[in-house]
């Protein structure tokens, strides 16, 4: 479990390579990429989903990553207490954004290919801030590996192959969980 700190944008990739570390230590001194594709692949989602923290949130989350050996499974969470996915797109003027955008419909958004909260706006270099595509991979490979894949934000939640659901205003959680599960054996 590590925390992220809005603040800290620039120990994202510390952080990344350290759970990629942790995970799978002996790929860590590896530089062939067809040899440390499970390496690169963890490092590129746990970077992905902090960034999503420090970027729309607009508050602190935490990181969870586990392996489970015996069945040859990898789990990583991000979960923050912030705005919620409509609300970031709201709070950055987003062309996505749309009046009665509820919090299921952002979800299904955010999931399309170069869609973010932040894709309308230009870094000094010309670029996206964000180029929207960390999201559309992560549900991607969820499905490639025959994994799982989940959303909750605030009052809206989708899980890959499942009903999406609304919860009642009374219900729902404040802030954002993103969870990808995948089979090491079926990338």
């Amino acid at each position: 479990v590590q925390r992220i700190r809005r603040s800290e944008q620039s120990k994202i990739d510390e952080i990344a390579v350290g759970v990629a570390d942790c995970i799978f230590p002996e790929m860590s001194d590896l530089y062939e990429p067809d040899q440390t594709g499970l390496y690169d692949l963890v490092s590129y989602s746990v970077s992905e989903l902090a960034l999503n923290v420090v970027q729309h949130s607009n508050s602190d989350g935490f990181l969870h990553a586990q392996v489970y050996p015996n069945a040859g499974l990898v789990r990583i969470a991000i979960a923050d207490y912030g705005i919620g996915i409509a609300k970031s797109f709201e709070a950055s003027a987003s062309p996505h954004w749309h009046e009665g955008m509820d919090d299921l419909a952002a979800i299904h958004k955010s999931l399309e290919p170069r869609v973010s909260s932040k894709t309308h706006l230009s870094s000094g270099w010309g670029q996206p801030v964000n180029a929207g595509v960390g999201l559309t991979l992560l549900n991607g490979l969820a499905k490639v590996t025959k994994g799982d894949f989940c959303v909750f934000s605030n009052r809206g939640y989708h899980r890959m192959g499942q009903n999406d659901i609304i919860l009642d205003a009374e219900a729902g959680l404040r802030g954002t969980v993103c969870a990808i599960t995948f089979s090491q054996q079926n990338l």
